[in-house]
């Protein structure tokens, strides 16, 4: 009551419990009702507001914060810079400076909890605010800004992800309607339509012919020269070429920016087509930010681990000065030319694997959401036991007597036996039953690259034997198991007795693939090849290992 009457403006309407005034309560009131406190603090601000090196360094180290929080995926760079600064802000205050605020907050505490009276508070304040003085202001406002950066800190990030995403759309847009870029853009089969209608419509006639030399007058000036290639190109005469031209507008293509292509050197092609890669790059990676696929813990772990590989094999090499490049920018103290040089070493199977998983994973969330129950597995392996063998080396060591290789491709050691893969299962869907067990209701395979084993067949196969497997659990082979893969010779927790497979008869199979693979039946991972291959690139040059010498270096 007493407070009240100093501070009515502090007051609310919500009742008080007059038995529980904490110490939190008194502090808070000892510092509102400190008249020492806003005196000390407006001299240090004055002193401070009037230094211009104060000003420019409070400016610039704030806005670049700022840029840092605003960075939607940051790299090693920009996290070690983040690093620099709050030791740079650290370092500005003297150890005692900091061990001094520290020991007058303990001491306003203790003061504010033995307190009786409003008028002990304020001299409890009174004294915390003239012994912290400026220095204490400072470390205040440091804790403050850490404070509104905990809270703020992901809402901009959630922005600058955002405004990645269009600034990034932008540059592929502008850059797809370059000549030679190759993008038709789709534009509706009635505007796509319209010109070579009208060109007919001109023409008056059936000839094909003068049909085709009306639609070069209604062509733009950029792509009357590619039409005339085009049209001498195709075999069959005119009459052909307005066939193709129907059957292009059929399908929503823009006739003119089809001709502009057209008319464009290879080399200049080849030029302009490789830098909408680079931003077609740049819009998936500005995606995968915004949609959190690149937290994903398994995709960040595989990259470190190629990356790691790499970077020991070349230094390695470097015993020699074998590697050029890599000597060169070393040499030069050359980041860039450096981070260039590891990349053309790293593999990238890998890694564009664990992205097409990553993605994988999203893109089943959105088809089956947590919220309802369903949970998401991935990397689940089916497994067989090897009978008489509990070890890699005796397997081995048997097959080489008997005059075989003796590789152990597929082969894990676990629970005290010998498994051999059956198959592994890139995401399993499944949703809870009343005994509490987990029922599968999809499996789905993911294939994110070129090669021969990177296939729709080479998926729905891998399908095929995961039901075969899943069938004889289901039947009470104890031989057949089901674990988490948790690396590439490494098995997990055992998994089989998690689930119920009373109904695996009706268990729906998928496969994923990148656009433009496939029969057209498979789900879509919504980007192709080249690109998700050039995002593995640029996560492998951008994501170093955690705790590698390098690193810290």
């Amino acid at each position: 009551m007493e407070y009240a009457k100093l501070a009515p403006g502090e007051i609310t309407d919500s009742k008080i419990d007059f038995e529980k005034v904490t110490t939190a309560m008194k502090v808070s009131m000892a510092l509102k009702l400190s008249k020492g406190w806003p005196g000390e603090v407006l001299e240090a601000a004055k002193n401070a507001f009037t230094d211009t090196t104060f000003l420019v360094t409070l400016v610039g180290v704030t806005s670049f914060y700022m840029y840092l929080w605003l960075t939607p995926d940051p790299s090693f760079v920009t996290k070690a810079v983040a690093a620099g600064i709050t030791a740079y802000m650290w370092y500005n205050f003297a150890m005692e400076d900091i061990i001094g605020t520290a020991e007058a907050w303990v001491e306003l505490e203790a003061n504010c909890s033995a307190a009786k009276t409003v008028q002990e508070l304020q001299v409890a304040g009174d004294k915390f605010a003239k012994k912290v003085g400026a220095v204490g202001f400072d470390i205040l406002m440091l804790l403050v800004m850490w404070r509104v950066g905990k809270k703020v800190g992901p809402k901009l990030s959630k922005i600058g992800a955002e405004r990645a995403v269009v600034k990034a759309e932008a540059r592929v847009k502008s850059v797809a309607g370059e000549p030679g870029s190759g993008v038709i853009e789709n534009i509706g089969n009635t505007k796509a339509g319209a010109i070579l209608e009208q060109a007919k419509a001109n023409a008056k006639t059936s000839s094909e012919t003068v049909i085709l030399d009306e639609f070069a007058k209604l062509l733009p000036e950029s792509a009357k020269a590619g039409f005339e290639k085009y049209r001498s190109s195709l075999k069959g005469g005119d009459k052909t070429v307005l066939k193709s031209l129907e059957v292009r507008a059929a399908k929503g293509e823009n006739l003119s920016k089809a001709m502009i292509d057209y008319g464009v050197s290879k080399e200049a092609g080849t030029t302009i087509r490789a830098r909408l890669l680079v931003e077609q790059v740049k819009l998936a990676r500005a995606e995968l930010v915004k949609s959190e696929v690149l937290k994903d813990p398994a995709l960040r772990q595989t990259v470190m681990k190629e990356r790691f590989q790499a970077i020991t094999e070349i230094l390695k090499a470097l015993g020699t000065l074998e590697d050029s490049n890599v000597k060169a920018a070393l040499e030069s103290r050359n980041l860039q030319a450096l981070a260039a040089a590891l990349a053309e070493k790293i593999p990238l199977s890998e890694t564009r694997g664990s992205i097409g998983e990553a993605i994988q994973k999203w893109q089943l969330e959105a088809k089956y959401p947590a919220r309802k129950g369903y949970r998401i597995l991935t990397n689940v392996e089916v497994v067989r036991e090897v009978s008489g063998f509990d070890r890699i080396a005796k397997w081995s060591d048997a097959e080489r007597a008997a005059g075989r290789t003796g590789e152990p491709k597929g082969l894990y050691e676990k629970d005290g036996k010998l498994w051999k893969s059956i198959t592994e299962i890139d995401a399993v869907v499944a949703e809870p039953t009343q005994s509490g067990k987990l029922r599968p209701v999809e499996i789905e395979q993911v294939k994110s690259g070129g090669g021969t084993e990177s296939t729709e067949a080479s998926a729905k196969s891998q399908n095929q034997n995961a039901v075969g497997g899943l069938n004889d659990i289901a039947a009470g082979k104890p031989e057949v198991q089901m674990y988490e893969r948790v690396g590439k010779n490494t098995l997990g927790k055992r998994l089989t007795g998690s689930f119920d497979l009373s109904q695996v008869s009706s268990l729906k199979t998928s496969v994923r693939l990148p656009v433009g693979k496939g029969s057209g039946l498979a789900e879509s991972l919504g980007y192709k090849v080249d690109i998700i291959t050039e995002l593995a690139r640029s996560l492998l040059q951008s994501l170093p290992p955690k705790n590698h010498p390098l690193s810290r270096r």
